[in-house]
């Protein structure tokens, strides 16, 4: 035999109330002396045992309590579900007007919390919901536009740089220069004695340091007046160009900017060369076509003062 799926919640009555009512069950006298009526959309109720009326709301459990009924108390049936409870007071209950499932979405939401019990039917359940089943913490979603227009930014601003530099740093090489920190360091305490020098050798020591300090002594007395002989003597030098005649700075200063454009282009196609990334690489060349500009106008300048 196997139990039908049944509808069912609980029933908290009054103390004195629950008594009687639980004495009427083991007696079998229950039937036509307790009677329950649902208004305003099944959440109030009405309870009336005997001559006694009673005021309650139905209200949403914390958690499923799952019933089972069995007859040879081996097998066990489950026969439904509890997930609400109809709790009752002797003082009276205003019901309102109007239907609760017939309310706005928004105001359906808001009395529904009325009709939430924080605890559970024990009490080691009791603040449950609260305890247990806490709010969890809203998610803080990226705004992926803004990380877009912030990446544009960045890449512009290389674009603009005068000078990009970068360096790829592998998971190998860092763990080998790990090793070699770590092993440097117990190679180290290797070398440390593990005791104490006794007095000959603390002796011998510190008439090392003394000879030795005498002799940087002596070294630097004589830098230091060699330092002051060479400051009395004044040089003066003057650069001139093949024929004799002073060199103009500004020519010095245009060879040695356009020497300069020259290491940067030739370091720029090396990068170029070298680079695998196409975003990369794209910036190199821009930055390489703005070189080789510059580096025309110096050359045409040059040209210009040497004629």
């Amino acid at each position: 035999m196997a139990y039908s799926k049944e509808n069912l919640f609980l029933l908290r009555l009054p103390k004195d109330h629950a008594d009687r009512v639980r004495e009427a069950i083991r007696t079998d006298a229950l039937r036509d002396r307790l009677q329950i009526e649902f208004f305003s959309g099944q959440r109030y109720v009405k309870v009336k045992f005997d001559e006694d009326n009673l005021s309650g709301k139905l209200l949403d459990l914390p958690s499923i309590i799952e019933v089972h009924k069995t007859l040879d108390k081996r097998t066990i049936y489950k026969t439904g579900d509890i997930s609400q409870m109809v709790e009752c007071t002797k003082e009276h209950i205003e019901m309102p007007e109007e239907r609760l499932d017939e309310l706005p979405l928004s105001r359906r939401k808001e009395m529904a919390k009325k009709f939430t019990s924080n605890h559970g039917i024990a009490p080691p359940l009791k603040n449950i919901r609260k305890r247990r089943f806490r709010k969890t913490a809203p998610k803080k979603f990226i705004d992926s536009p803004e990380i877009e227009k912030e990446l544009k930014r960045l890449l512009r601003e290389d674009l603009q740089a005068v000078n990009v530099s970068y360096k790829v740093i592998n998971e190998e090489n860092r763990q080998d220069d790990n090793q070699s920190v770590i092993s440097g360091n117990t190679s180290s305490r290797a070398h440390t004695p593990a005791f104490p020098p006794d007095e000959e050798s603390m002796t011998s020591s510190s008439l090392n340091e003394d000879v030795a300090k005498s002799e940087l002594m002596k070294m630097f007395k004589e830098v230091t007046s060699s330092s002051e002989d060479e400051e009395e003597e004044e040089i003066t030098v003057e650069v001139t160009d093949d024929e004799g005649s002073p060199s103009n700075p500004e020519i010095v200063q245009l060879h040695q900017a356009i020497v300069d454009l020259d290491l940067q282009i030739e370091e720029q196609k090396m990068k170029i060369e070298t680079t695998a990334n196409s975003v990369l690489r794209a910036r190199f060349e821009t930055f390489l076509s703005e070189l080789e500009r510059q580096r025309q106008e110096k050359s045409e300048e040059l040209q210009n003062i040497s004629s």
